[in-house]
């Protein structure tokens, strides 16, 4: 009897010391970097509430699946030193990694993991989510895929809209687009088994895909406008595809999914944030976007303020130092009731790509119990696209007009760049032409439907001077 008491006394001691599955995630996201040959490095984010700290396993699964030659498997990835605990209001974050050698070439490898999270008001039954990241090795061997350069944002005040920048960029420097996907699950999870089956999970009533208002902005956010009846932990799934920039061939995808916690702040008064153009250097335009060209010199600032006598502590914030390397951003107080903030760097040859660059003004005096003593309440959000071109390219900013169209993104027409005759083809990214145009300096598409097409432009010659990707959407 008494070795029986021992024995069970044992198995209880090991079982109860053993890790358990954390099931209060808030968000994941899957994503990988090419290291050689058919090696990858992948790497599973996990992010929970910063007053949650969890004991995670030393491993986790990652599984994987072709629809080539029905390859499947799993590997594990191991927990490092950087993961755990935040000292701020951000999120928990929690980083498993390793390094991965591909059994053979296939254009459609996905890569999956199953993830416990919180539970959200918006979706109905499960709180597993299925995450994943698809590669194609078939076409271009050696590529790494976008990343999420910015927190997943953790709350937001109800009745007002908010900004959640995602903030992917692709270290190739090959085309990204972002779209809004619904919330998927499978069987299995990242501490037990693979489960290669996904469903869709259903939305709560009153909600749906589109309630509450999530607006996706080509630029690289979303725009969440909750209602008062939101209260709670709501979420969302972005995915974002890239694209090969010379001739729009899909090579790959990563996702997010991620919840937001909506509840009510103190209403406040009427505020104001924006970009004052006068101060910007070694920035052009070509439509929408702001192009900025590597190794030289950039500058812009910001101005924000609310109603005088309304005794604010404003402050300023840019998401700049998280998605580029060696920037300054510095904030003047003009009273207590206005500030400006400007942002200078010069950016590398490294740096090339498209960027969404936010800007936050927060009023630190307005207080509202969080994870820790107080939360600052985010009073107003603005966000620029700024496109970091190769030195080359820097007669752009000295008055020449190379050949090219705007704005991309493009809802109704595009507009043809172009110092003399040429003869535009937009094409489907399977090569069908689509639309053929004749010197004309306007093109209306707004008989296409949203997507990804190829532009090429040509002159009277038939020579091709530029061939590259529309994004058309439908604002």
């Amino acid at each position: 009897m008494l070795r029986l008491l021992q024995i069970a006394f044992f198995f209880a001691c090991l079982f109860t010391s053993l890790p358990s599955q954390a099931k209060n995630f808030t968000s994941a996201e899957l994503t990988y970097s090419w290291v050689a040959d058919s090696t990858f490095t992948f790497t599973l984010n996990l992010f929970s509430p910063c007053d949650t700290v969890h004991i995670l396993p030393p491993t986790a699964n990652i599984c994987y699946f072709n629809s080539c030659n029905s390859t499947a498997g799993s590997f594990q990835v191991a927990l490092q030193p950087s993961g755990g605990p935040s000292t701020s209001s951000i999120p928990n974050k929690y980083v498993y990694s390793g390094d991965f050698t591909i059994p053979s070439q296939c254009d459609s490898w996905t890569f999956h993991a199953t993830v416990e999270m919180l539970q959200s008001i918006n979706l109905a039954g499960t709180s597993s989510r299925y995450i994943e990241a698809t590669l194609n090795n078939a076409d271009a061997p050696a590529f790494s895929s976008p990343v999420f350069l910015n927190y997943p944002k953790t709350s937001t005040c109800l009745s007002q809209s908010t900004y959640i920048i995602v903030g992917a960029h692709d270290p190739d420097n090959d085309s990204i687009v972002l779209e809004r996907i619904p919330h998927l699950t499978s069987a299995g999870g990242i501490f037990t088994f693979c489960g290669n089956t996904t469903s869709s999970i259903p939305y709560a009533s009153p909600y749906s895909f589109t309630s509450p208002g999530i607006v996706v902005h080509p630029i690289g956010m979303l725009v969440m406008s909750p209602t008062s009846i939101d209260s709670g932990y709501q979420s969302y799934a972005v995915r974002v595809n890239k694209y090969r920039r010379s001739d729009g061939k899909k090579l790959g995808s990563v996702m997010r999914d991620a919840q937001i916690r909506l509840r009510p702040c103190p209403k406040d008064s009427v505020v104001s944030l924006g970009f004052l153009p006068s101060t910007f250097t070694g920035i052009s335009y070509n439509g929408p976007v702001a192009n900025a060209y590597a190794n030289s010199p950039v500058s812009l600032c910001v101005y924000g303020s609310v109603p005088p006598g309304t005794n604010h502590h404003l402050k300023l914030s840019s998401n700049a130092g998280n998605v580029l390397s060696g920037t300054t951003f510095t904030t003047t107080s003009v009273n207590q009731d206005s500030i400006v903030g400007c942002l200078t760097f010069t950016p590398s040859i490294s740096d090339t790509g498209d960027y969404a660059l936010a800007f936050t003004l927060k009023d630190s005096v307005l207080i509202i119990s969080d994870c820790f003593s107080h939360h600052v309440v985010v009073m107003k959000n603005i966000a620029h696209l700024l496109r970091i071109n190769h030195p080359t390219s820097i007669n752009n900013l000295h008055g020449t007009n190379p050949v090219g169209f705007y704005p991309n993104p493009a809802s109704t027409s595009i507009s043809i760049n172009a110092s003399s005759p040429v003869f535009t083809t937009i094409l489907s990214m399977e090569g069908k032409t689509l639309i053929r145009a004749t010197m004309d300096k306007s093109i209306d598409i707004s008989g296409l439907s949203s997507g990804v097409y190829l532009v090429q432009i040509r002159d009277e010659g038939g020579t091709l001077l530029k061939s590259e990707k529309l994004i058309k959407v439908a604002w």
